[in-house]
C-alpha cells in the first residue's frame, strides 16, 4: 500500500513539474516573440529611414549633374558613401546577450 501512495504522489510531483515547465516554456516563447517582434520592427524602420535618406541623397547628386555643381556632386557622393558605410545593425545588443535577457524576468526590451 505504502509503494501505491509513494507511487501516487510522485506522478503527481512530476504532473507538476510538467505543468510549470510548459508555463515557464510559455513566458519564454511570449518575451521571444515580443523581442522578434521589435527587433523586427526596428529594422523595418531603420531600412525604409536609410532607403529615403540614399533616395534624398541621389536626388542631390542627380541636380547637381544637372547643374554641373561639383561641389554639390561631391557632397552628395560623400554622404551616400557614408551612409553606405554605416550598418543599421550596429545599434542592436549583441545578440547573444538575448539568452540570458530572455531567461531574466526583470529585463526591459529598449529598441
Amino acid at each position: 500500500m505504502k509503494y501505491i501512495t509513494d507511487t501516487t504522489k510522485f506522478i503527481a510531483e512530476q504532473e507538476t513539474k510538467q505543468v510549470e515547465i510548459r508555463a515557464k516554456r510559455d513566458v519564454a516563447i511570449a518575451k521571444i516573440d515580443q523581442v522578434t517582434n521589435l527587433i523586427k520592427d526596428y529594422l523595418d524602420k531603420t531600412f525604409d529611414e536609410r532607403k529615403n535618406v540614399f533616395n534624398k541623397q541621389f536626388e542631390v547628386v542627380d541636380e547637381a549633374l544637372r547643374r554641373g555643381d561639383n561641389q554639390m556632386l561631391m557632397i552628395g557622393l560623400t554622404n551616400i558613401n557614408q551612409l553606405a558605410a554605416q550598418s543599421p545593425f550596429k545599434n542592436l545588443a549583441d545578440i547573444n546577450e538575448f539568452p540570458k535577457a530572455l531567461m531574466d524576468d526583470d529585463a526591459v526590451f529598449d529598441i
